[in-house]
């Protein structure tokens, strides 16, 4: 079996559009697909404990095989009287807490695909029950100085990267309305 590249997906669409691989628009400006591949590689190669600081809320859209809806990793935190997310939406998100107890349990090694899917099966079915970084470690201490990056973490549980946006909540929706 061939080891997931989270840059995959992205290489796919950047490679499909007009204008690519550091090609520039008529401005002389890097195009958007360039831009967002470049910004998807700086934040793959940063530290992946460092993401839920970022000043700008950051969202992944992942592909993660087997899971029942599209998968997000979104680096914000909800607002305080939001409405709650309805169960089985048509997606799935994880948090900026929530990202960083992944992130500490794949770098204790308590986390790997089959993990990660049932926690996708979990928050569809219970999405405002939060994901714990206590709960994912089991008793285990975590890896004070592991310093993984973000594509270290999302290659550790075999999750490749659709798109990233910036400064956007994501809004799941019921299933039913969704379709």
């Amino acid at each position: 079996m061939s080891p997931v590249s989270p840059l995959n997906a992205i290489s796919r669409k950047v490679d499909a559009s007009p204008v690519s691989k550091g090609r520039t628009v008529d401005s002389g400006r890097p195009s958007q697909a360039t831009q967002q591949e470049a910004a998807l590689q700086e934040l793959l190669n940063m530290p992946a404990r460092l993401l839920s600081g970022l000043p700008v809320p950051v969202c992944l859209h992942l592909r993660v095989p087997g899971a029942p809806v599209p998968v997000m990793l979104w680096t914000g935190a909800y607002a305080a009287g939001r409405a709650a997310t309805p169960v089985l939406a048509d997606i799935i998100v994880f948090d900026g807490v929530e990202l960083e107890a992944l992130v500490i349990a794949s770098e204790a090694d308590r986390l790997w695909h089959a993990d990660f899917l049932g926690l996708c099966f979990e928050k569809w079915r219970t999405p405002d029950v939060p994901v714990r970084a206590a709960e994912l470690l089991g008793g285990a201490n975590p890896e004070p100085e592991a310093g993984w990056t973000l594509g270290r973490v999302l290659a550790r549980l075999g999750l490749e990267v659709d798109a990233v946006a910036f400064d956007a909540e994501p809004v799941a929706r019921p299933l039913h309305a969704a379709a």
